[in-house]
């Protein structure tokens, strides 16, 4: 039997909680940003992961930074703690360095990897740990249709060059 069997919960209602309105700011052209809460706003598409790029900075470092709990606020995991990570940036680069950072020098275009293959559409070929063989139906430069050879099954299946060429796809 548990001995804090008499303890009760006590929830506070909506109606005490309190949220702090979220000061007005204007937006801030992209080369006169000098926060990072700033510069997300500015530029929508722009990532720690990219941060990281321009700045050397170590990427789990500030993906780390950016999910620690705000102080003063409740935990929201979706939030991002800014303070967190321009202390990361500050810490690794330097204060002098962060300040003077051209944000614009983002580079917001996705990339994808493309991995060239040897292999051409027709081609029967076999994945590593696999007894099936598959013809490549369709090749683009980042993927690859494969359809079973056996006749009992015809369900395709789509994967990337990266993964076909690392799964050991080749012809047989």
């Amino acid at each position: 039997m548990s001995k804090n069997k008499n303890r009760q919960v006590v929830i506070a209602p909506a109606d005490f909680i309190e949220a702090a309105p979220a000061p007005v700011e204007e937006a801030v052209p992209v080369e006169k940003v000098e926060r990072i809460a700033d510069l997300m706003e500015v530029m929508e598409k722009a990532s720690l992961r990219q941060i990281a790029s321009l700045t050397g900075a170590n990427y789990n470092s500030l993906l780390k930074a950016s999910k620690a709990p705000i102080m003063g606020a409740i935990y929201d995991p979706d939030s991002i703690n800014y303070p967190a990570v321009e202390a990361v940036l500050i810490r690794k680069i330097g204060e002098d360095a962060y300040l003077t950072l051209d944000w614009s020098e983002i580079d917001l275009e996705s990339k994808s990897v493309v991995v060239d293959l040897t292999e051409n559409e027709g081609d029967v070929v076999s994945l590593r740990g696999s007894q099936s063989k598959f013809t490549i139906l369709l090749k683009t430069p980042t993927h690859v249709v494969l359809k079973p050879v056996d006749e009992t099954n015809t369900q395709p299946r789509v994967m990337s060059n990266f993964t076909f060429k690392h799964s050991g796809g080749k012809v047989c």
